[in-house]
C-alpha cells in the first residue's frame, strides 16, 4: 500500500519535500511507521508527534 506523508513547518524541513510517497505493509501500525520514519530521518525522534481520530 502507498502513503503519502504531507509535511508542515520544521517536518518540511526534516522531510526535505513538503509531500513524501512510502510503500507500507497494508496491517502497518502507526508505532510502525514513526519507527520507520524515525530510522529514516534521525532529527524525526526529536518531534512530538499527536495523532488525533475524529
Amino acid at each position: 500500500m502507498k502513503l503519502t506523508l504531507l509535511a508542515f513547518g520544521i517536518t518540511k524541513d526534516i522531510f526535505e519535500t513538503s509531500a513524501k510517497e512510502i510503500e507500507v505493509e497494508e496491517n502497518l501500525t502507526v508505532k510502525q511507521l514513526k519507527f520507520m520514519l524515525e530510522e529514516e530521518f534521525p532529527a524525526a525522534e526529536k518531534i512530538k508527534i499527536i495523532l488525533r481520530s475524529s
